[in-house]
Parts: structure tokens; sequence; C-alpha cells
């Protein structure tokens, strides 16, 4: 009899054995399509590894080109501006005299048109002397001419 008790215990563990296998046979069977997936995952996460260097050795490669044009564009601009303020200087100048010219043209008084006297001819003189006259001599000019241009002048300032 304990023979059988013996038999009875043992057949006893032997199903709790199977059983036992059966759910441990599950997990690993779990387990084992769970490593697939994880080696899918592990594949992509090597692959996106692998394009995320790229994209940083391409990124640097940009800003090591921009920084390049950066540079030469900035002493491009450097340039034009000494040019501008060289510019600005001349034109500061000219305007400053243009400035000057309109003043005196205000502050000169209209002049009439005098009444013309002819100029004598000088004699055939030869020498220092001649030349002398002749530059005193005053120009043959429209008064007339001179005068409107000077009134413009004055209405322009104005």
């Amino acid at each position: 009899m304990i023979s059988l008790v013996f038999d009875v215990v043992i057949a006893i563990l032997l199903v709790v054995t199977i059983v036992f296998c059966v759910v441990l046979c599950k997990r690993l069977k779990r387990l084992r399509a769970d490593e697939e997936m994880m080696r899918a995952v592990v594949a992509d996460i090597v692959q996106s590894t692998g394009k995320a260097e790229h994209a940083i050795r391409t990124l640097k490669a940009t800003a090591d080109e921009c920084d390049h044009t950066l540079g030469v564009h900035l002493r491009d601009a450097d340039l034009v501006i000494d040019d501008m303020k060289s510019t600005m200087a001349d034109a500061e100048k000219v305007a400053h005299r243009v400035a000057e010219m309109v003043a005196i043209a205000k502050s000169a008084p209209i002049v009439e048109k005098p009444v013309s006297k002819p100029v004598p001819e000088p004699a055939n003189q030869t020498g220092p002397a001649a030349l002398t006259e002749d530059i005193r001599a005053p120009l043959p000019q429209d008064e007339a001419v001179t005068v409107s241009a000077l009134e413009a002048l004055r209405s322009r300032a104005a």
C-alpha cells in the first residue's frame, strides 16, 4: 500500500510537472515572439542612428559653409559701409557748398540793368600795357540772362 501511495504521489507530481512544462512552453513562445520584435526594433534603432550620424555630418558641413559665406558677406558689407561713409562725406561737402551758394544768392542784391557805355577801342598798343587793358575790359555778356538766372536760383532757394 505504501507503494501505491508513492505511485499516486509520483503520478500527481508528474501531472503537475507536465502542466508546468506546458505553461513554460507558452511563455517561451511569447518570449521568442518578443525577441523577434526586439531584434526588429534594435535594427531600426541602428539604422536610425546611422542616418542621424550622416545628418549631423551634413549639418556640420553646411554650418561650416554658412560660416564661410557669412564671413565673406560681412567683409563685403564692411567694404560697402566704408564706401557709403565716404560717399556720404562727399555728399555732405557738396550739400554744404550748395547751401553756401544758395545763401550767397539770397543775400546778393538784384542788379538792375545799367546803361551800358560804349567801351573805347584801344589804339594799337603793344606790350604789357595793352594786355592789362584787354583783361580789364568787360566781357561781353548778356546781363539780362545773368539777372534772370540769379532770380531763378533765389526762387528755388525760397
